[in-house]
């Protein structure tokens, strides 16, 4: 089993590109809080399974999906590894909680995802990066539209904003229960306070948890 002690720690893959093993960082903290202990967890574009490897150590029994070869050959040395698409896999199963921590964003069809979490259990924890930080308007302003890494990454094929996400959590049947939008770690405390005023604009990222809607209890 892979060792996990920093924030970021690469792992040297097949491609030319950096693989990142994270699982720990203001956005994890706060994940691994809400979910505690006790539950069983789907954690959908687990990586390399780093932070599904520290629901485990706090007492969670998370199985994961990946589509990517090379992060679920990692992924499955720390965890039970769903080999595939989200949306072409079948999965018999239930669990307390589905996770979708920054992979909506790379789904072609994230609305149908959301969906398909409605018949594998009642709540979802959601992350996306905000597409509408100022940072990148004013990169996009100067004709940035990709960049290797960040909210502008190249691997990305959808945008949320703080509106479009929360909108789509509803569309497809699901009550925010939770919100914040903790900044990165190295950003100043006045930066965060900002953010509960202005998360449109100062928001680095969108975190929901959310319990199926009345409509769609059964």
């Amino acid at each position: 089993m892979a060792n996990v002690a920093g924030e970021k720690q690469s792992l040297q893959g097949d491609s030319s590109d950096v693989i990142y093993d994270v699982s720990i960082g203001p956005k994890y903290s706060l994940i691994a809080s809400w979910i505690g202990s006790g539950q069983r967890v789907l954690d959908v574009g687990c990586g390399t399974g780093a932070f599904a490897e520290r629901l485990i150590q706090l007492g969670n029994d998370v199985n994961g999906v990946e589509a990517s070869k090379e992060h679920a050959e990692i992924a499955a040395t720390r965890i039970q590894v769903y080999d595939g698409d989200f949306l072409e896999l079948t999965i018999n199963e239930r669990f307390d909680l589905v996770l979708f921590a920054d992979v909506l964003e790379h789904m072609h069809e994230p609305d149908q995802a959301l969906k398909k979490a409605r018949s594998l259990s009642d709540k979802i924890i959601v992350c996306v990066p905000n597409s509408g930080l100022f940072v990148v308007r004013l990169l996009r302003f100067f004709g940035v539209r990709k960049m290797r890494t960040g909210i502008l990454d190249k691997t990305h094929v959808y945008s949320f904003t703080k509106g479009s996400i929360e909108k789509m959590l509803r569309d497809c049947g699901w009550a925010i229960a939770q919100y914040a939008s903790p900044a990165p770690k190295r950003i100043p405390r006045w930066y965060n306070r900002a953010i509960t005023v202005y998360p449109e604009t100062l928001g680095y990222q969108f975190i929901y948890q959310c319990q199926l809607s009345e409509r769609n209890v059964r």
